[in-house]
């Protein structure tokens, strides 16, 4: 084959040769039609009329391979292109032929096959194939641009469905933001600018009377497309390409012939739109002195023709049009027009407009206006702070708000210059003109210093008094979570009760944020202050933060709130919520049972707290009690579970139940149950998971068994990712097994996924243990979801396992088959993964028979062309 390909000018005889491999070795023929795919071979197959034959054909390989031959030869025989399909333009499948075929094609030298082209887009053959078509014109767009404004008005406006609405008003085929598209419009309204303006205004017209709002009273017509803009706009979309590149193909001619630009836009000045007056001034400021007695007569038409502009100043385009033609109007003509600015009033609301009376006014040559309006001007211009001229619109600007000291120069400040600097800046504020804000944004850079010296800003915060914005004692307690521990956490600790002290929710949220460094040697009277803003007091007695409570306004069970929110994450954002989360972390890492004698009195109250989010939190602390005192736990969690069942969709809450659990299954039972016929699926999903770990760790198989046989998807998700996660750690191995099996084929796409997890789940062990639950993998409905994580599995498997890849790669074969060579597909990844694994079996296969069976299965994958396995194989073999 690497001989055909070098062959420049074969002959009838060896394209003989070629039809009898392709008639007598249907293995190789898509590798052969791969070989002689250059323009030489196009040339040869063309004259024996092979080419044709395939395109007439029924066979769609033939179709195939026809297009693929094409598309070889289309840049240098593009007219030879063109007659081949000329044949089948009622052929719906043109439209993918040509898609294909122009890619490669030098359209500039064939007007024949540009044609068609053409033909296509004007049919609707090209629907849905636009952006190749795009791509494949850029160069087309610099040789020929005249074409290409063709090729615009038959891809846009000749379409069947040219103005099709979609749900926002708005024309659909106007609304792609494909760059390729964009950058074409560009080149084509620079390179044929007349006739880019003569095809695209009449599209331009229909769009906006297609979406054009209700009129107003002595206003231009509005339209959904084109009439809100900002100077230097980049072009969003198709639309907005045609319209600004309408508008600068305008101005290049206005600059070389004023009166044929007057041709091209004279109907404009007869039609309602106010974007389509924005693009006749275009052509008028252009052009200056050379029409300004059209431009006079326009705008002294009415004061809608004033109306021109963009969104931060609606009247400078009729601006820019008085200071192109001012000085070239006589008297008389600039006597009306100051008659017709001075106390302007602008329609709908016929009010009095001075900054646009300014802005037009003072577009006007000053020594020239009368005694009147002179003075007006002055009072306008006293009136804006003595503006000369008004500043020019701006685009929609981005960007962030940064802190009023920059953070270099915070880094040099002194602890007194930071206590000044925070109480100079306390208040929220922005400052637009410079981009700064006000305390907030000081405060972020107070937390990156705490974080990088934390022993110093430490003694800077008991210096720091209750007036302060309190963002900053709330930005100094993260700082100190986030840094390093500080080798004298007394420091710190102090730190933290001074802020503390002064009672503020802001301050107590961040609390034990800064302890999370010290859990083993934080003292207690901080445990206590925890437990206190637990509690629902602060040090001063009075009532902290009140979190979500339970109640109708949260919405009820199996709601859409239910389902979504994350309650533990709700939770740990109140005060109470973080506090108890910090007590659990604390009693986790006690020494020994002073804390917890502190906290274990409180469980039930803590566990019966009000709000929802808040009991998530709490448990944490439950959990962490568990090795103090079980009895009061067990007791806290039925307090703790008297409440909506999204509750039990917490992972908290399920981490406790099964703790509980273990030892005395029998004391979980009614919340299982009631886990299982929740109304809530996430809830149901963590019944599946207790009542598989019910059967392989408590002996009790009844509700695993009740799941299996039952209709519910949520719940079968659950015992799924349980049985997958714990496949190799569990008592009950065979039991697992023979549940994934069931998941394995389950009806449902959620209950696969979760069973295939155990191809990860089964990383870096022996597989030999699992062989037959990994076979059911592979030759179940759950294979695809599997296989990338499969893959790696059996890669990094420490022991044989050459037979479980023949499995696998005779499934990936039979499921994807095609696919794996196709680049646009996640197959063609796995295949070189498959290529590698294949290698590797070949290595460990321990009989020549399975050699035997790799190499076909090697064969078999690169006939097909799957993506790398010939990389694979000649890494083996430098190897």
């Amino acid at each position: 084959m690497a001989v055909l390909r070098g062959l420049e000018a074969p002959t009838a005889g060896e394209w003989g040769a070629v039809a009898r491999v392709l008639d007598t070795r249907p293995l190789f023929r898509d590798q052969l039609v791969n070989a002689v795919s250059n323009a030489a071979w196009f040339r040869r197959a063309d004259d024996e009329a092979v080419l044709d034959d395939w395109l007439a054909s029924a066979d769609e390989r033939e179709h195939k391979w026809a297009v693929r031959m094409m598309a070889a030869g289309a840049d240098v025989f593009p007219d030879r292109v063109a007659r081949l399909l000329e044949p089948h333009t009622a052929d719906p499948r043109l439209g993918s032929w040509l898609e294909w075929v122009v890619r490669f094609a030098d359209l500039a030298g064939s007007r024949r096959l540009f044609d068609l082209l053409l033909d296509s887009a004007r049919s609707g053959l090209l629907t849905g194939r636009e952006h190749l078509v795009w791509v494949s014109v850029q160069d087309l767009a610099g040789k020929r641009p005249s074409w290409v404004v063709e090729l615009i008005g038959a891809m846009v406006s000749d379409r069947p469905d040219a103005l099709r609405l979609e749900d926002d008003g708005r024309v659909g085929v106007l609304l792609t933001r494909d760059n390729w598209a964009l950058r074409v419009v560009e080149a084509a309204a620079v390179g044929a600018p007349e006739g880019f303006c003569a095809r695209v205004l009449p599209l331009l017209l229909a769009a906006m009377a297609a979406t054009a709002f209700p009129p107003k009273e002595g206003c231009p017509v509005y339209d959904r497309h084109f009439t809100f803009r900002y100077p230097n706009d980049q072009p969003g979309d198709l639309g907005d390409a045609l319209f600004q590149g309408t508008a600068k193909a305008l101005r290049i001619v206005a600059s070389q012939d004023p009166a044929r630009a007057r041709g091209l836009v004279a109907g404009l000045a007869s039609v309602p739109y106010e974007a389509a007056q924005w693009i006749l001034y275009q052509v008028l400021m252009e052009a200056g002195p050379a029409l300004a007695p059209w431009s006079a007569e326009i705008l002294l038409q009415g004061r809608h023709r004033l109306l021109s502009g963009y969104g931060s100043n609606i009247v400078w385009g009729a601006r820019e049009v008085l200071c192109a033609v001012g000085n070239a109007l006589p008297d008389d003509t600039l006597g009306q027009m100051v008659d017709a600015l001075l106390h302007l009033r602008l329609p709908p609301d016929d009010e009095l407009s001075p900054w646009h009376e300014f802005t037009l006014l003072t577009a006007l040559p000053e020594d020239r206006l009368s005694e009147r309006a002179v003075r007006r001007l002055g009072e306008l211009r006293r009136r804006h702070d003595d503006m000369r001229e008004p500043d020019e619109p701006k685009g929609v600007a981005g960007g962030f708000v940064g802190p009023p000291i920059p953070s270099e120069a915070a880094q040099r400040m002194s602890d007194d210059q930071w206590l000044a600097a925070m109480r100079k800046h306390s208040r929220d504020r922005t400052d637009w003109e410079t981009c700064t804000g006000g305390a907030r944004e000081l405060s972020h850079v107070l937390r990156s210093m705490t974080a990088a010296a934390p022993g110093r800003f430490s003694r800077l915060a008991v210096r720091m008094d209750a007036g302060m914005h309190p963002a900053y004692g709330a930005s100094l307690l993260l700082g100190l979570g986030d840094a390093e521990p500080h080798g004298d956490p007394t420091t710190v600790f102090a730190a933290i009760r001074h802020l503390s002290g002064q009672s503020r929710p802001a301050h107590d949220r961040w609390l034990g944020w800064a302890m999370r460094k010290y859990l083993s040697s934080v003292p207690l009277d901080l445990v206590e202050t925890l437990l206190n803003r637990v509690l629902g007091v602060d040090d001063t007695g009075a009532p902290a933060d009140s979190g979500d409570v339970i109640g109708e306004s949260e919405g009820g069970p199996g709601s859409e709130q239910d389902i979504e929110r994350d309650l533990l994450t709700a939770g740990i954002n109140t005060v109470r919520g973080s506090a108890i989360e910090s007590l659990g972390d604390l009693l986790a890492h006690a020494s020994d049972g002073s804390r917890a004698s502190l906290v274990l009195p409180h469980l039930q109250r803590i566990a019966a707290d009000p709000s929802l989010p808040v009991r998530a939190c709490a448990a944490h602390l439950l959990h962490a009690a568990l090795r103090y005192d079980r009895p009061a736990v067990a007791e806290a969690f039925d307090l703790l579970v008297q409440a909506p069942d999204r509750l039990l969709a917490s992972q908290t809450v399920f981490r406790l139940l099964v703790a509980l659990c273990h030892g005395d299954p029998v004391r979980g039972r009614p919340v299982m149950e009631r886990m299982l016929r929740s109304p809530v699926p996430a809830v149901r999903r963590n019944g599946g998971r207790v009542a598989a770990l019910a059967a392989m760790e408590w002996e009790t198989t009844d509700l695993l068994a009740a799941v299996l046989t039952g209709k519910d998807a949520a719940q079968r998700q659950g015992a799924a990712d349980v049985c997958a996660q714990r496949l190799l750690n569990t008592g009950d191995q065979a039991l697992a097994h023979h549940a994934l099996v069931q998941f394995f084929h389950d009806p449902e796409e959620g209950v696969r996924e979760a069973a295939a997890a155990v191809a990860a789940a089964l990383r870096g062990r022996r597989l030999g243990r699992v062989r037959r639950t990994v076979t059911a993998l592979i030759d179940s409905d759950a294979f695809t979801p599997a296989l990338p994580q499969l893959l790696i599995t059996l890669e990094e498997a420490p022991d044989r396992v050459d037979e479980l890849v023949l499995a696998c790669v005779r499934r990936f074969l039979t499921v994807f088959g095609a696919a794996s060579a196709d680049l646009a597909t996640g197959a063609a990844a796995d295949a070189h993964h498959i290529g590698e694994l294949l290698v590797r079996a070949h290595v460990q296969a321990a009989s020549a028979a399975r050699r035997s069976e790799i190499l076909d299965l090697l064969d078999r994958l690169l006939l097909r062309g799957s993506y790398g396995v010939a990389e694979a194989i000649g890494s083996a073999d430098r190897g």
